[in-house]
């Protein structure tokens, strides 16, 4: 449900408005609504609007976990059913910031426990949170205290606990439905949580111990999961096979998503509609038809075998792999017409193997691929022929990434025009990524981001590094993009002035990270209002703003990060 803004003018008197929409009535409307902005936009009309949108909230993101406190949050939203909180920023994923920078889980998980006491928060049954620090100390209290609620725990890219807290949730969380610890950094204390997941949680539906470090032991582990749950996704680490002649038979499970690496045998599923993880060799024809998502990132396939698996993936709408080349492109644009998110990365392996991508790769994806949402690939060479091909051919993208590999030549032109040609062809894109090398991008390209670029929430700019762009660029670009709210800057020419210009001028900018190689000045920071803070990170050159409705500076920062003055940040 979208919200007309014909329904509230200007000059409307909120009472009078009021007076036509009763409670009931506000809690019903409120209670329909999806987009997250369509949420915002009612509770800033006024107070009766603003309680009636609370009651009936039922799942929030916290984008960024210092920006407010969780008791603002449990005082507001009584009623939720799901809560994600997000910490670290995201280029801590790329150890450009310090490991110890903070992000918390433990005041989140007490101040949840502290309402649960006050008999608060009992629909609560959905906690995820994102690049935090969780000790096992919090996941036993977040174990005890929503025992007999919770149904899904998701744990992405979090670390500081161990299986020994996980023993805790599986002990407890007997109605547990999803448990995900996807890219999570966990310190492996032996299989015994596991044993007691598979004894306790009969109810399971999805479990996702991938790239998290943790050992199973063997093969008998995962057969006696399958066997006493009702799994319909099951995402491991390395397999291993003690006898070394079994074969993991998963042909009587319901499994629709399969992740693993390891070389042993398994025989699949017929029901299996998604794969990531180790495959060396072509499915059977049926199965590889049925597969709607391929992750082949973390597999040990040369390039040959991405190409034989290709040609039997015919129905593929999610494909994600690192050494396909052009070849493979080509490939996927003649056998995968329905093709609607494609991730291609790992720089090194591209560079390595000699299967980088180039602009004539691109082409063919854009020609053929017309279903295309989301697009995130490293290449070797792009021209604004592939980005005006993708905006002709793919009106419905969403997320555009590019990025240029560091052993590339120079460019030979800048993207402007097809930056410019994908923002005016492509209306729904909301997130954008311009990874490039010098002469990548003028003041011009920046310009028409700004002018065109409404209805972009998230930025990255990455070695805009040519005389060409300037700070005129980014002014104009803040200037246009007003909606807005999170914007990541690397290795640019801006300077602080321009940059604390641009921050002023996005009225929903909420999140700024930049890393520069240039002194930056407190002089300029301390023009931003009360509502921002902002943290300097020295040793990687890395500055981070952020709109918060805390005052003072946070207490738990490391002696490695310094929070600047102004903003409302203070000096301690």
């Amino acid at each position: 449900m979208k919200i007309s803004r014909r329904w509230i003018h200007a000059d409307d008197d909120p009472d009078s408005i009021n007076s036509r929409l009763p409670d009931d009535l506000l809690k019903i409307i409120f209670s329909r609504l999806g987009d997250n902005q369509d949420h915002a936009s009612v509770a800033r009309v006024c107070r009766q609007w603003r309680d009636a949108e609370s009651a009936t909230r039922e799942k929030i993101t916290v984008n960024f976990s210092y920006a407010v406190s969780p008791g603002y949050v449990i005082d507001r939203f009584g009623q939720l059913r799901a809560l994600k909180i997000k910490g670290k920023p995201r280029a801590s994923d790329f150890g450009l910031i310090p490991v110890d920078w903070g992000g918390y889980g433990g005041p989140w998980i007490a101040a949840l426990a502290l309402a649960r006491a006050r008999s608060l928060y009992g629909a609560l049954a959905s906690l995820h949170f994102k690049r935090m620090e969780i000790s096992d100390e919090d996941l036993a209290l977040l174990a005890e205290t929503f025992r007999d609620a919770l149904q899904v725990l998701k744990l992405e890219k979090c670390s500081g606990f161990s299986s020994l807290g996980l023993e805790s949730i599986a002990r407890s969380c007997r109605d547990l439905r999803v448990l995900s610890l996807d890219e999570s950094d966990i310190e492996d204390k032996g299989s015994q949580w596991l044993r007691e997941l598979i004894h306790s949680c009969a109810s399971l539906e999805a479990l996702n111990l991938s790239m998290t470090g943790l050992e199973l032991g063997d093969i008998r582990l995962v057969e006696e999961i399958v066997s006493s749950s009702k799994l319909k996704s099951l995402k491991l680490n390395d397999l291993e096979d003690p006898s070394r002649n079994r074969r993991l038979d998963l042909r009587q499970s319901s499994l629709q998503e399969l992740g693993f690496c390891g070389l042993i045998q398994v025989s699949l599923p017929s029901s299996l509609s998604s794969f990531s993880g180790d495959l060396q060799l072509a499915m059977e024809p049926n199965l590889a038809s049925a597969l709607t998502s391929l992750d082949l990132l973390y597999t040990t396939a040369n390039h040959e075998q991405h190409l034989e698996i290709i040609k039997g993936c015919r129905n593929l709408q999610v494909f994600k792999a690192n050494i396909i080349g052009d070849v493979g492109l080509e490939l996927l644009a003649s056998h995968c017409k329905g093709l609607q998110r494609i991730r291609i990365e790992n720089m090194r392996q591209q560079e390595q193997h000699g299967f980088s991508i180039s602009n004539s790769g691109m082409l063919a994806l854009a020609k053929s691929c017309v279903h295309l949402q989301s697009f995130s690939m490293y290449v070797h060479d792009a021209a604004n022929s592939s980005l005006e091909a993708f905006a002709e051919s793919c009106p419905g993208l969403l997320d555009f990434r590019l990025g240029i590999l560091e052993t590339a030549p120079d460019m030979a032109e800048p993207l402007d025009a097809g930056v410019q040609s994908l923002l005016q062809r492509c209306p729904s894109i909301t997130k954008l990524a311009l990874y490039l090398k010098e002469g990548g991008l003028t003041d011009r390209g920046l310009e028409s981001i700004g002018r065109l670029g409404q209805q972009l929430k998230w930025i990255l700019l990455g070695c805009l590094s040519d005389s060409d762009t300037s700070d005129r660029g980014l002014v104009s670009l803040a200037r246009g993009c007003s909606n807005l709210r999170k914007l990541e800057v690397r290795n640019c020419p801006f300077s602080d002035a321009a940059i604390v210009c641009g921050i002023r001028g996005l009225p929903l900018l909420r999140y700024l990270w930049f890393q520069c190689y240039h002194r930056v000045s407190d002089r300029h920071f301390a023009l931003l209002g009360p509502e921002w803070r902002t943290e300097l990170m020295p040793e990687f050159y890395s500055v981070l703003c952020y709109r918060t409705l805390v005052s003072g500076s946070r207490s738990d920062h490391p002696p490695s990060v310094r929070p600047m003055l102004g903003g409302g940040g203070g000096g301690g």
